[in-house]
């Protein structure tokens, strides 16, 4: 009847339909006919505001038409609800949030860990920030004699401003555009450790206002951060200036202040990347031992759906037998079975039931999740079942119906080991209890580890970043200190002594760091919480190893300067002064 315009994918986030047909006629295109069941709840309504009409109005009108069906027609209908839940159903208001987003689960379950990266990433352009002006402090410092020339010249300090802030404008441009190449091979590598079905999901592209957004931040945050050290390098006191540039030790007092809060601040955001690269790595180690409970080692997986394109119930069964007996005489396969959930996806089915000899009162929770499966599905997957046996060939639609429960089901359920034989249904639905229990099954965690993965990655990756920009700022902050070190061992002063006065500088930086930011620490676990696998976000063994290993990086970061400023000739420093 119509085509949709090109890029229209629908009002559900996460799904793509590549058709669109009425609602009453789900039942005829082979699909569940949720239409049969009123108390089935699962439409969600779409509809455009008239002009001048607001949401709170929109709500307001909505909950006046929904509250009689509410308490006169729905009430009635629900079955084993406590006095308790029942008011609340009949006080629950329909809720009217702007349609510019869809609707969609995703937005809820993505949330806690796109704050997260998005807050690691905060981070790492913080320290990438501090970086910058810590080194552009440096350079000023370095080109002190050269500013108070210019100025001597006759040069004003509008003009010197502007020549460097265009300066580190350059440095952000050339950062932004190299972002960009490393942007496509980051989104590249997360498409490929993806699942197949989540990676046509997302749109792993660089879009045009993502490239808006990186440049005017690249822009602002290279004006914003260049702003001082311009400011310190083209003050007007122009017998400062060239002193400061022609003998004087450290350089300037205020830059070496401001040089030395930012190498503070520095190492107390590292903190906080350290110890949540190191949270996020223990949980993806404890997901990695943990055992699944099946054997997913060689294990290739697609999907068909012959109902979708015109296939009846009788050719859909024949055309499945058809592709399992092929792939099982191919050379190399060991096994063949199929699935309604895909494997390893993350996904389930569920619905409320009825156990043999567990009475479901108003209030107790009665849902469990499924899966349909096919023949010699727990036997290719290499689960050993406890008890009872697997799906057979012959146990097929018209036959006797037959499910194999797991342990946690069957202690859900008050069925022991003796789960075997005892029979189940649906809650609420025609069948009551005509399915029996013929096996007993492990536990088996079928849920990915796609966010523990990407977290860990951009914990990384960022917390290397940090390190790297952290040695780099140090071992320049110890360099400016040569000719100080010099005229130090000129006085008297031994090789040794040098190294530890700059040593107990560093590790002084590092105590205030860290105990800055332990706190913040504190914080960013509690929030990751949900994240984790298997530990506390207060792991003290996490937040030890991470200060540890900043301690490691940040000594060693002023070590190196240290060593060659005290094997430097006292003679060559003070004639350089």
């Amino acid at each position: 009847m119509g085509v949709a315009p090109e890029g229209f994918e629908g009002t559900t986030l996460g799904v793509r339909p590549a058709i669109h047909v009425p609602m009453q006629s789900r039942t005829y295109v082979g699909t569940y006919n949720g239409l049969e069941n009123r108390r089935d709840y699962w439409v969600h309504v779409f509809g455009r505001l008239k002009p001048g009409v607001t949401l709170d109005a929109a709500r307001i009108s909505l909950n006046g038409v929904i509250r009689p069906i509410l308490t006169g027609v729905e009430a009635p209908l629900q079955q084993a609800m406590t006095e308790r839940t029942m008011a609340r159903f009949k006080t629950k208001e329909m809720v009217v949030e702007p349609g510019s987003r869809g609707q969609s689960a995703m937005h809820a379950e993505v949330r806690t860990p796109l704050v997260m990266l998005l807050s690691i990433t905060a981070v790492v352009l913080l320290i990438a920030c501090a970086n910058i002006a810590n080194l552009l402090l440096a350079r000023g410092a370095n080109r002190a004699t050269e500013m108070g020339v210019r100025l001597a010249l006759g040069a004003s300090c509008r003009q010197l401003m502007t020549q460097l802030l265009a300066e580190s404008l350059v440095l952000a441009v050339m950062g932004g555009v190299a972002s960009l190449v490393v942007t496509s091979w980051t989104l590249r590598a997360i498409g490929i450790s993806l699942p197949g079905d989540l990676s046509g999901t997302l749109l792993l592209t660089v879009q045009t206002r993502v490239i808006i957004f990186a440049g005017a931040l690249a822009i602002v945050t290279g004006l914003l951060f260049g702003l001082f050290p311009a400011l310190h390098s083209t003050r007007s006191d122009l017998s400062s200036s060239i002193r400061a540039g022609a003998g004087q030790i450290a350089g300037g007092h205020t830059a070496r202040r401001v040089r030395t809060g930012l190498v503070t601040a520095q190492i107390a955001l590292s903190t906080v990347l350290l110890i949540s690269a190191g949270l996020f790595l223990k949980s993806l180690s404890n997901v990695s031992r943990e055992d699944l409970g099946i054997r997913i080692d060689d294990v290739v997986s697609f999907s068909v759906s012959p109902l979708r394109v015109g296939y009846d119930t009788l050719r859909a069964n024949a055309l499945h037998a058809r592709i399992e007996e092929e792939l099982a005489s191919t050379p190399g396969v060991t096994g063949v079975t199929s699935s309604l959930v895909p494997l390893l996806s993350g996904d389930s089915w569920g619905n409320d039931v009825r156990v043999q000899g567990f009475e479901c009162v108003p209030g107790t929770d009665c849902n469990s999740r499924y899966s349909a499966v096919g023949a010699n599905y727990f036997t290719m997957l290499g689960v050993s079942l406890l008890a009872g046996r697997d799906v057979m060939p012959n146990d097929r639609y018209g036959t006797t119906r037959i499910a194999i429960v797991n342990q946690a089901f069957a202690d859900k359920f008050g069925l022991g080991r003796d789960a075997v034989g005892k029979f189940m249904g649906r809650a609420g639905g025609s069948d009551s209890l005509t399915i029996q229990i013929v096996g007993l099954a492990p536990n088996i965690k079928y849920n990915d580890r796609m966010i523990s993965i990407l977290s860990a990655a951009f914990a990384v990756i960022a917390t290397l970043l940090a390190a790297i920009g952290l040695y780099g700022v140090l071992a320049y902050s110890v360099s400016q200190r040569t000719r100080e070190i010099g005229v130090r061992m000129a006085l008297g002063a031994d090789a040794r002594t040098v190294q530890r006065v700059v040593l107990r500088q560093v590790a002084a930086l590092i105590a205030a760091g860290a105990a800055i930011d332990v706190l913040g620490a504190f914080g960013v676990g509690r929030a990751a919480q949900s994240l984790l696998f298997g530990l506390e976000g207060d792991d003290p063994l996490v937040f030890a190893l991470s200060i540890l290993v900043l301690s490691f990086v940040a000594l060693g970061a002023g070590w190196l300067p240290a060593l060659r400023a005290s094997r430097m000739e006292p003679v060559r420093a003070l004639r350089h002064e």
